[in-house]
């Protein structure tokens, strides 16, 4: 009897709670990782521009992706195993949970762009108003990429509009694609660290004929073929949810090799490590800090308030554009020389006041649009239930 509570212990012990909160928190500071590789083309020649931590914040979309596969792992895969996906269901949430925001920025960057137009704005690095300019034919399809979520698709002949969110529609085409990945991965579920092998050989392979093919990073796709990029990361992120899901470190070698694998994000962005690499260690931070929530550890990420931050971390991607580039080109256009250091100081006021914005935007928008939505798509689905 003793014998079999032990075990019982060790399992629950090894179980995911149903939300790992500290993983919400860790999206704010990806988005503001995302968020300083854009806003540090403001201080050119200050060196910020220059500072590996900025130039490669670009990664922090990647940290997205891996987690996107984990989480939906977590939250999907017992059910497809256990026959008891909806499809139908799982698109209106994911639908609810992407579609009426990216909707509102787009609308906005579009109203924006033609105000500061009409008040004379100058832009010092990206142009809002730039898309006016392109045929008409182009402005359309540009359009109806972005409202049918395709951009990143190869649908487009570059970035237009709110350009940060092609990544949304790289994440839309995994969505459609999560069934098809899980069937793919099937012969390996039972082998979880074969699977877990393999996903990181996929990362690699694509990556390396990326490179022979076209002579682009990989890691570096966005408009053109963006869904190439998410596919090995959300695949991985797959794998470390089965792999974890039989095999915990304990709470101390995961907290250990947590903040190790923090220490070797910094040198490996500090010393210009490749790509792949850092990617894979933003991975091993999506496993080890989930692992080390479900032994209570990293209480810090689990308080209300950078779960909040996280929660809001998607409206704080998605508006930071628009407003970032009319905030440093208008309001802040004759901010002077203020070095690198005062750069990223107004960095960080103009991320705070994008962060409050956005925290309306989820109350306002997101929330309540994501519920309407979700008992929309369940009326729909009892309806034709009765045909």
């Amino acid at each position: 009897m003793h014998a079999e509570t032990q075990s019982t212990e060790r399992l629950v012990s090894h179980t995911y709670p149903p939300v790992v909160h500290s993983l919400t928190s860790l999206r704010f500071l990806a988005a503001a990782w995302v968020i300083l590789f854009h806003f540090k083309e403001f201080f050119r020649g200050t060196g910020l521009e220059t500072a590996p931590i900025a130039m490669s914040g670009f990664l922090g979309v990647d940290f997205f992706f891996v987690l996107s596969g984990f989480v939906l792992a977590h939250v999907y895969l017992p059910k497809l195993r256990a026959g008891r996906f909806d499809y139908w269901d799982f698109l209106v949430r994911r639908v609810g949970r992407v579609y009426p925001l990216h909707v509102l920025t787009l609308a906005a960057t579009l109203a924006l762009s033609a105000v500061a137009a009409r008040a004379g704005v100058t832009y010092s690095i990206w142009d809002l108003g730039q898309w006016m300019t392109l045929p008409k034919g182009e402005i359309s399809r540009g359009l109806f990429a972005h409202v049918t979520m395709i951009h990143a698709w190869g649908s487009t002949n570059g970035l237009i509009f709110n350009l940060p969110s092609w990544s949304i529609s790289a994440e839309w085409f995994a969505y459609l694609l999560l069934p098809v990945f899980v069937l793919a991965m099937r012969p390996l579920l039972g082998r979880p660290l074969t699977l877990l092998a393999a996903s990181v050989a996929l990362l690699i392979a694509m990556d390396v004929a990326r490179r022979v093919g076209t002579g682009t990073d990989l890691l570096r796709s966005t408009w053109n073929l963006g869904t190439l990029r998410i596919l090995p990361s959300f695949v991985l992120g797959i794998a470390l949810w089965r792999f974890g899901e039989g095999i915990t470190l304990g709470r101390r070698l995961a907290l250990t090799g947590f903040f190790a694998a923090l220490v070797a994000l910094v040198a490996a962005v500090q010393f210009g490590a490749p790509l792949v690499v850092i990617v894979l260690l933003l991975a091993a931070i999506v496993f080890l800090c989930a692992d080390a929530e479900r032994h209570g550890g990293l209480k810090a990420l689990q308080h209300p308030f950078p779960v909040l931050l996280g929660e809001v971390s998607y409206s704080v991607y998605l508006w930071h554009f628009p407003l970032g580039v009319l905030t440093f080109d208008a309001l802040l256009a004759q901010r002077g020389e203020v070095g690198a250091l005062g750069g990223l100081g107004l960095i960080a006021v103009v991320l705070a006041g994008i962060t409050f914005v956005s925290w309306v935007s989820y109350l306002l928008v997101e929330v309540p649009s994501r519920k309407t939505l979700i008992a929309a798509g369940k009326r729909l689905a009892l309806a034709e239930s009765f045909r």
